[in-house]
């Protein structure tokens, strides 16, 4: 039987792009018409790095989306597909690249890492 697997980001790829939450206090103060006012105030857990889907990995069975990542101090890492052997299907071993399309050493898969997945 034919599968797609998407294996990933290794852990350092990973790591790379988890970000971190911020807690952000919101306080709201509505005024209407009739003079009454009221207040809301609120706590939300914001990202700090912006994630977005940048093309599909469309396979037989399986969509499986690319992300562009933006840090904060305005890095970006674009994932991309390091290698695709197959085993029962294709197997997809992602990693990330720069700005400049560069792939980003630290998110590379090793030889190691791929044979541990039998490749």
């Amino acid at each position: 039987m034919r599968c797609d697997q998407y294996i990933g980001l290794n852990e350092r790829g990973q790591k790379l792009v988890e970000g971190n939450l911020v807690v952000v206090q919101r306080k709201t103060i509505d005024t209407y018409p009739d003079g009454n006012v009221k207040e809301f105030e609120e706590v939300v857990e914001i990202s700090d790095i912006t994630i977005e889907a940048t093309d599909n990995l469309a396979e037989g069975f399986g969509r499986f989306p690319l992300h562009k990542y933006t840090l904060v101090d305005g890095t970006e890492y674009t994932e991309f597909v390091q290698v695709e052997p197959w085993s029962s299907g294709p197997m997809f071993f992602i990693a990330l690249k720069g700005k400049d399309g560069t792939p980003v050493k630290d998110s590379l898969w090793t030889e190691k890492e791929l044979k541990e997945y039998g490749v």
